[in-house]
């Protein structure tokens, strides 16, 4: 029982990610191509909005925020997998692993608790706090 818990939760971590990427990367892949890592810098860099050289959960929440309406595509509140799929390619166990309540859409609170687990995943030393090799790490494993 476990096993599969957990790996429902990979999943979930999985559609926050494709939105991310989807969203950070909508300019590039609209031309075939994968921001390069100067490009990934700058977004990381204006994602820190206080300018200290991390993302903390606030910030990286902010952002996801941001993203969330930003694949809102008919500005319903809610993503559907039809809405996450016109950026990124993604499956339909993995948007049903993070639609908690399965009513075949995604709230700001069910992707912003999918965010944050992801958030958690990438924060590899713990301290509260995304640096930019933590954020890249987390881009290149998905």
């Amino acid at each position: 029982m476990a096993h599969i818990a957990v790996r429902h939760l990979i999943k979930g971590v999985a559609v926050v990610v494709a939105a991310m990427l989807a969203a950070l990367m909508a300019a590039a892949a609209a031309f075939g191509q994968q921001p390069s890592p100067a490009e990934l810098r700058s977004i990381f860099n204006k994602s820190d909005t206080n300018n200290d050289g991390h993302l903390g959960r606030l910030e990286f929440l902010s952002r996801q925020t941001e993203v969330f309406f930003f694949t809102d595509a008919d500005r319903d509140g809610y993503l559907t997998v039809v809405e996450i799929r016109r950026l990124y390619p993604l499956t339909q166990s993995d948007f049903e692993a993070t639609d908690r309540d399965g009513d075949g859409r995604l709230s700001l609170d069910e992707f912003l608790g999918a965010a944050s687990k992801d958030f958690d995943q990438a924060d590899k030393d713990r301290n509260g706090k995304m640096n930019f090799e933590e954020f890249l790490a987390s881009i290149q494993a998905k």
